[in-house]
């Protein structure tokens, strides 16, 4: 699994199912947007078609988000992360664009 943020590097997916270069975004109850984003998530999944009980199961957490008793902040970087954070990206003929996310200049 790959995170955007070096330092949740060490969150990982020890049964392996997870592929370990597939970009992957944490969200926490202490966001005060995280709840509104997965219930987003889980609202287009129904819309697509998804499992029922994984949209329910999205959906309870994103409650028990809302009632996480500390809200402290919007998401930020430490410094520490901030060091040199490139990020591919696919341009529109389909070749990959490394992408400096600090400046978001391209290479």
């Amino acid at each position: 699994m790959k995170h955007a943020r070096q330092s949740y590097q060490h969150i990982q997916d020890p049964s392996g199912k997870i592929p370990v270069d597939e970009p992957v975004f944490l969200l926490r109850a202490q966001d005060p947007v995280a709840a509104d984003l997965v219930r987003q998530w889980a609202n287009e999944t129904e819309d697509l078609g998804g499992a029922t009980l994984i949209v329910e199961l999205a959906r309870g957490q994103a409650d028990r988000m809302d009632q996480w008793p500390i809200k402290k902040k919007v998401a930020d970087l430490p410094p520490s992360d901030q060091m040199s954070f490139q990020f591919r990206n696919v341009d529109a003929t389909g070749g990959q664009v490394e992408t400096d996310l600090i400046t978001g200049n391209h290479d």
